[in-house]
């Protein structure tokens, strides 16, 4: 049986048919070790529910190849989507050159990469070593499956993470992180008799990736959240009463939504506001994000009659306007590639209760921890209590390995060019694996996805197809074999 470009396709539909969003990943993992017992493979899986499944190759050597993806995706819609993650597959559709899921983001990232790597192992006519195929969980809410992962699971030498986004670069390095949370209970006051409620809509943004896309100038409905209010409060006397911005730590938020409470005689100042600030907005990011709208409901449905004070709001609004969101430092080499950030990523406020996400990244473990340091000391000041994730440490990168060596000949040999190789600013789980396993020589490579983490994600069909040949070949070579002179 020779493994075609279609049957990576097929098993990345029977893939997107299970759910699996961070955290709800053991229907996936049963399922990869069920699919393991069906094809004579053995496997086991940890109390996590990360999946090592374990491939004889075609010749033996010293020892296996790691082939290594992560279960878990993003989960993101658009606001009239009606798809329940918790239970609907996705609903894939493509056009010919690109694949993407109807109203939902599609999980390529990283399931493609899973597909990949479960073709490779059931290939009859492939050369290849023995492989192993480790599959984590929660990857994308802080590495948390590779993080506990056992040190004793793998004995392969060269680890192949199937989880880059753009055909024909590999990556050889990528940026630490760390969250951090901020939680503040505040008492409400129920609204005076001259009091209304108003809502403010942020809407019709890009998102995207908060390490792939945070340097492109894509407008963050939270950060947006944060300059009106902030404009507004200027302006004059408001409450808050209700926000919700941004869905995850590593998706740069889409919407917004805002309930304010005023004085009646105030809403046509603060209407000729948020139209002022909306008009402004929306020329800063025509560009980035043409279709950004924010609008202003004087009359809306509210089933609050409360919100915190006009002092306590003062200073959630000003805590608000201090957080950073976006590229904090460039790197010197390569010249001008984000070295450090911050996505300001979730805003709750509700009951009083206010809850902020953040997301910090950088090739530097010093510069993560003196961000975290610096957003928890504005926090503080408010009284809020702050809470920093253990985070994971950067991929430091290492480019005269055998590995690639491997992947640049192999690669210039298929398609007559060189490869191009990256570090990048997102995050992915090389790093702790490294770092559990000091004598890997680890790649990471994969298909072209677009706009990961939101509901425009998409994943190029050629690229597909290229990487897995590319894939067989180098499994040859590692083999000491000869495999995928051309395209399949």
């Amino acid at each position: 049986m020779v493994v075609t470009p279609d049957m990576v396709l097929k098993l990345f539909a029977q893939i997107s048919a299970i759910p699996r969003c961070s955290k709800n990943e053991k229907a996936i993992s049963r399922w990869l070790l069920e699919w393991a017992a069906g094809q004579g493979l053995a496997a086991r899986s940890d109390k996590l529910g990360n999946v090592l499944i374990e491939a004889p190759g075609s010749v033996r050597n010293e020892a296996p190849v790691v082939l290594q993806a992560h279960m878990d995706m993003v989960c993101e819609k658009t606001a009239a989507s009606r798809h329940d993650f918790r239970k609907d597959p996705l609903e894939l559709v493509s056009d010919g050159k690109w694949l993407r899921a109807r109203d939902t983001s599609l999980g390529a990232d990283n399931g493609v990469g899973m597909a990949m790597a479960m073709a490779a192992a059931i290939e009859d006519g492939l050369v290849r070593p023995d492989l192993e195929l480790l599959f984590t969980v929660d990857e994308e809410t802080g590495f948390i499956g590779a993080q506990k992962l056992s040190d004793s699971w793998l004995t392969g030498r060269y680890l192949l993470n199937l989880d880059s986004e753009t055909e024909g670069r590999f990556t050889v390095g990528s940026a630490g992180g760390r969250s951090i949370d901020i939680h503040l209970e505040q008492d409400e006051v129920t609204l005076g008799r001259n009091e209304t409620v108003c809502r403010i809509d942020i809407a019709g943004l890009k998102g995207g990736h908060s390490g792939v896309d945070i340097a492109k100038h894509r407008a963050g409905a939270t950060r947006l959240a944060a300059r009106i209010l902030n404009r507004l409060q200027s302006q004059c006397r408001l409450r808050l009463v209700n926000i919700k911005a941004g869905t995850a730590h590593n998706a740069i938020a889409r919407n917004a939504v805002i309930m304010l409470a005023c004085h009646e005689e105030n809403l046509d100042t603060i209407a000729r506001g948020v139209e002022a600030a909306g008009q402004d907005l929306a020329l800063e990011y025509a560009a980035s994000d043409p279709d950004l709208t924010v609008d202003f409901d004087a009359r809306p449905d509210c089933p609050s009659s409360s919100g915190i004070g006009h002092e306590a709001s003062g200073r959630v609004i000003a805590l608000l306007a201090a957080l950073p969101h976006g590229v904090l430092e460039l790197s010197a080499e390569p010249s001008g590639s984000p070295e450090t950030s911050c996505n300001l990523a979730k805003i709750s406020l509700e009951g009083g209760r206010l809850e902020i996400g953040c997301s910090i990244r950088s090739m530097f473990a010093s510069a993560l921890r003196d961000v975290a340091d610096a957003i928890a000391a504005v926090a503080r000041m408010i009284g809020a209590k702050v809470t920093v994730g253990k985070g994971y440490p950067a991929w430091q990168p290492v480019t005269d390995s055998r590995l690639v060596d491997l992947c640049l000949s192999v690669y210039q040999r298929l398609f007559g060019k060189r490869p191009v190789l990256e570090v990048i600013h997102g995050g992915l789980e090389c790093g702790v694996l490294k770092e559990k396993y000091p004598h890997l020589e680890i790649v990471s490579l994969g298909p072209t996805i677009e706009n990961p983490h939101s509901p425009d994600e998409r994943v190029n069909l050629d690229s597909i197809a290229k990487s897995w040949t590319f894939l067989r070949a180098l499994l040859a070579e590692l083999a000491g074999g000869e495999s995928g002179r051309g395209m399949q």
